[in-house]
C-alpha cells in the first residue's frame, strides 16, 4: 500500500529494517529460508550508462558466503516479491 517493502537485516520481522526498496525495483534472489528471501540489489536502480549496476551475483558460488559486493543486500517477505526471470 505504501509502494515500498521493507529491507531487513536477516530473515525474520525481528530484524531491523535497513532500507526500503519500491514497487518495480529489480532485485536478484540470492537465497531462501522459510518466507523470507535473502537478495541483492542496486540502490534506487541504478543505472549507469543506460545499464543496470552490474551487483556481481550471476554466478553460483560455492561456499556461499555473505555479499561484499557494491550493492545492497538484505531479506524481504516473499509475498511481496514477483519471481519474473529464472
Amino acid at each position: 500500500g505504501d509502494n515500498f517493502l521493507a529491507v531487513r537485516a536477516g530473515p525474520t520481522s525481528d530484524y531491523d529494517e535497513i532500507d526500503r526498496i519500491h514497487t518495480g525495483q529489480i532485485v536478484n534472489m540470492c537465497e531462501q529460508h522459510g518466507q523470507w528471501i535473502g537478495l541483492v540489489y542496486a540502490p534506487g536502480d541504478t543505472m549507469e550508462n543506460g545499464a543496470m549496476t552490474d551487483c556481481g551475483v550471476g554466478t553460483p558460488i560455492d561456499p556461499a558466503r555473505p555479499y561484499e559486493g557494491v550493492c545492497s543486500s538484505g531479506w524481504v517477505f516473499e509475498d511481496y516479491v514477483q519471481i519474473v526471470a529464472g
